[in-house]
């Protein structure tokens, strides 16, 4: 599914970059939250697609789902982070904290 964080392919007159996720966790407050290996997404919030980033913890997040599901806002976050030139993806190195098996069956059927 691609080399390790912080590769970069040429996409026309841009350098996307792709950085493998190293951990996805539905936290305390029930916000998905997905922890880049490398990549830092300061000021994502301009975008104004729902996705934040803690700047402390260095993790992107959606609010608690209400209508949707945490399928839908995981695509929504690896859908924002592409907007921001960088392709995120799941490796075998990749944590799951609190993802139901369900859920985790996705996002790696998705990824593949």
């Amino acid at each position: 599914m691609g080399s390790a964080g912080g590769a970069e392919e040429d996409v026309g007159k841009f350098v996307m970059q792709t950085d493998a996720i190293a951990k996805i966790e539905i936290d305390n407050a029930g916000r998905l939250c997905i922890t880049p290996s490398k990549k830092e997404f300061f000021g994502i919030w301009q975008l104004a697609k729902q996705i934040h980033w803690d700047e402390k913890l260095l993790f992107l997040y959606s609010q608690q789902p209400a209508y949707w599901s945490y399928f839908d806002w995981y695509k929504l976050i690896l859908a924002v982070a592409a907007e921001c030139n960088c392709v995120l993806h799941v490796d075998e190195n990749t944590q799951y904290i609190n993802i139901p098996l369900p859920l985790k069956e996705k996002i790696c059927t998705f990824q593949s």
